[in-house]
């Protein structure tokens, strides 16, 4: 047999032969699914509704064969352990499709983004109440400054609680803003189209170059 017949039957034997396992590619792999639908929406942390506290959280849970939740760990805060955590507990709870190759289940991670948000944050009515009158003692000594208050605002509107958050650098200026400021009526914020309670920051600002004005809620 010359060269060129023998070198033709040997590639016909080979393209003949099955091929082994390392050369034939990799089967295709499903990833872990999670089904939202058989757990309940993670709910609000009280705590971080009243500080306005918002923000995303990225978390990787471990599941098993059978679908089950065996470990799970924060990748990315939201900058808010409360949000955090409620968030992890929570995901904890759904069912998940684990993760197959070849066509079996095997345990694998998979990240969950969850963002938590304020739909609306309170904000005050200005035109439910006057604007606070600058103080004579305040203005004979040329006193200005701003002055950031705070608001623990009810579902119902109603302010439950107030406080200086930051100093305008005059007492004077920031009790009369905090006194006048507390007549106003307010938009409660919401989440999921629902009313709740939370803080929300007013600041105020005393000019003697302009009248008395609040600044925009940012």
């Amino acid at each position: 047999m010359n060269r060129t017949l023998f070198t033709c039957a040997m590639l016909a034997t080979l393209l003949s032969m099955p091929a082994r396992a390392q050369d034939m590619p990799p089967a295709a792999a499903n990833s872990v699914v999670i089904d939202f639908n058989t757990c309940d929406k993670p709910e609000y942390p009280r705590e971080s509704l009243k500080l306005g506290q918002a923000g995303t959280v990225m978390m990787s849970f471990l599941v098993s064969v059978d679908g089950a939740v065996v470990d799970s760990k924060i990748l990315r805060s939201s900058g808010y352990g409360h949000l955090d955590k409620a968030a992890q507990v929570a995901l904890k709870r759904c069912k998940f499709s684990p993760s197959t190759r070849d066509g079996k289940p095997v345990q694998d991670w998979m990240p969950v983004q969850y963002a938590w948000s304020l739909e609306m944050t309170a904000e005050p009515d200005y035109t439910s109440c006057a604007n606070p009158k600058y103080p004579r003692e305040a203005w004979q000594k040329r006193q200005e400054g701003t002055v950031t208050l705070s608001f623990l605002v009810g579902a119902g509107g109603a302010i439950r609680e107030s406080r200086v958050k930051q100093s305008s650098g005059f007492a004077v200026l920031d009790t009369t803003a905090l006194v006048a400021l507390n007549t106003c009526k307010f938009k409660a914020a919401s989440v999921d189209g629902k009313p709740v309670e939370s803080w929300v920051d007013v600041p105020y600002e005393w000019s003697l170059k302009r009248p008395p004005r609040r600044r925009a809620v940012p």
